[in-house]
């Protein structure tokens, strides 16, 4: 996974300019006009970033989107949950933490069918 800058961002109320390692994302969450990284064994202290998921993708071009507000490193993914009764996804990752959304069937079905062939890759 590459490094990459990030233009100005925001993390515990300070302004600064960011550098990060996909490697070392749990996940992605999209906040209206900005999103939200979460970075592993930092789930209180998310960088915040002004931009849409759509210019996370760019950047992050390796993390798969499970759902239109979210993007998630395989790598750190424990576990992918559903129940019968309601049509929720629940993605574990690695320092368990999780997230939650309504499964969109094609967004899910790729989430599953990236997991089952980077699974067949390790």
């Amino acid at each position: 996974m590459s490094e990459v800058q990030i233009a100005k961002g925001k993390q515990d109320g300070m302004s600064a300019y960011f550098r990060v390692k996909e490697s070392d994302i749990t996940f992605i969450e999209a906040d209206k006009d900005y999103y939200n990284i979460y970075l592993i064994g930092k789930r209180d202290s998310p960088i915040r970033i002004n931009g849409t998921i759509g210019s996370a993708m760019v950047l992050f071009h390796s993390l798969v989107k499970p759902h239109k507000s979210y993007l998630v490193n395989l790598n750190q993914v424990y576990c992918v949950a559903t129940t019968p009764e309601d049509n929720y996804a629940k993605v574990v990752f690695r320092d368990g933490t999780h997230i939650k959304f309504s499964k969109s069937k094609t967004m899910y079905a790729d989430l599953m069918q990236r997991l089952h062939a980077y699974a067949t890759e390790e």
